[in-house]
């Protein structure tokens, strides 16, 4: 009875020991300033992207997060950022002399929760990016899907 007793000790001792380690995400620390890289709005029968390589003037776009939760967006450019060629009508994502905007975040994991909008942070060749998505609504037109990616600097 006592070799049974310690083999299954033994055993129940192997399965304990033997776990399987969990696979933890990271927590990316968001504190600190972020550019902007790209900028998407889709909707029904059109849409369009734009991305800082084919408009540089969009980094100027920066997002400072800290660390009570605030974010805060300015725009640096010198001039307006016009990417009216990607779009249907005028469409300027920055002009110089907007006041900042300040908003505040909750976080869950690497989720990220503004009032209207969601995000998601992420890690890629050791850069860290917030994507954010936000839908739109207005009269005239069908939902408008916008989505962001900043990069941190």
């Amino acid at each position: 009875m006592r070799k049974i007793t310690l083999l299954l000790i033994t055993i129940s001792f192997l399965f304990v020991t033997c776990k399987k380690d969990k696979k933890t995400t990271p927590f990316y620390d968001i504190t600190g300033t972020w550019s902007l890289q790209s900028w998407q709005e889709s909707y029904t029968g059109g849409g369009f992207d734009a991305t800082v390589d084919q408009y540089p003037c969009m980094a100027g776009n920066l997002t400072t997060y800290n660390a009570d939760n605030t974010a805060t967006g300015i725009y640096t450019g010198t001039s307006a950022c016009d990417v009216t060629p990607m779009g249907n009508g005028k469409v300027i994502i920055g002009e110089p002399g907007q006041p900042p905007l300040t908003n505040t975040y909750t976080r869950t994991g690497n989720n990220l929760y503004f009032e209207k909008v969601h995000g998601t942070i992420t890690s890629t060749n050791g850069k860290l990016y917030i994507t954010l998505v936000d839908t739109l609504y207005n009269l005239s037109t069908s939902p408008v899907i916008m989505t962001t990616v900043d990069v941190k600097r």
